[in-house]
């Protein structure tokens, strides 16, 4: 990728990025996601923190091409309306990049029915509403074709390693762990949850959080925060997407 920053751009960038104190994430997923941030993000970072402190205008210049990467971010890491966004970030530059406008995230976020979306331990909803994290842990039953045989006329079925014969079908047994994200319950109930396909569930930890409204995203910007001394390895160094204000 092209490096399209000057140098002198990248010092004080450099400067400006010892001066700062980040928030460390407190939350970790269980399951990893990288998220590799180039092209586009390359070209907008031209304008970096300038244009969202305000310096410069690049609403115009910039706004196709951040409605494209906010679309294509909430496409990519939306499921059955929950978004969460990748845990890591690979980018080409050791200092924080600007990903998106915030209000045209939101605005994205609106566009697709996303309910609920989490970015860097913070949740947000529509109205703002609380919501809970619901863990589950059940059963789900897996079936594929077994082998079949013919040996002197004889039909022979072979189940492959760790499943059973049920007649002609092969099926094991497995943990199935499922998070969902449902509106808080006021009696602290959950019982009412169902789960597609996985029996004898039980709930093993429920984490109840508030929620910002979409609207609060108006006066962020989405970036890639790099922490605070940051080395490149390989020409990559990796960082999280975090929303941050605009006059910061």
């Amino acid at each position: 990728m092209n490096n399209v920053i000057q140098q002198s751009e990248v010092d004080s960038r450099s400067e400006e990025k010892q001066r700062k104190t980040k928030k460390k994430k407190t939350g970790a997923k269980k399951v990893g996601k990288f998220f590799a941030v180039g092209g586009l993000v390359a070209a907008l970072a031209i304008g970096g923190y300038a244009a969202a402190k305000g310096g410069i205008d690049f609403s115009k210049i910039l706004g196709t091409k951040e409605s494209k990467l906010a679309n294509s971010l909430v496409e990519e890491y939306t499921v059955d309306g929950v978004f969460n966004a990748p845990d890591s970030v690979i980018i080409d530059r050791a200092y924080d990049c600007r990903y998106c406008d915030g209000e045209v995230l939101a605005q994205a976020m609106s566009s697709s029915n996303v309910k609920y979306c989490e970015i860097f331990d913070e949740y947000y909803t529509m109205d703002g509403r609380d919501i809970a994290i619901v863990t589950l842990e059940g059963e789900k039953v897996e079936s594929v074709k077994p082998e079949k045989l013919v040996v002197n006329g004889a039909t022979i079925y072979m189940a492959p390693a760790g499943y059973e014969l049920e007649g002609d079908i092969a099926i094991r047994t497995v943990t199935e762990t499922v998070v969902k994200v449902v509106p808080k319950s006021e009696t602290g109930d959950y019982s009412n949850i169902t789960l597609e396909g996985v029996r004898n569930f039980e709930i093993i930890n429920i984490d109840e959080r508030q929620t910002k409204q979409f609207s609060e995203m108006n006066d962020m910007v989405l970036i890639v925060d790099v922490p605070d001394n940051a080395v490149l390895e390989n020409n990559q160094c990796v960082g999280a997407l975090n929303l941050v204000p605009k006059n910061r």
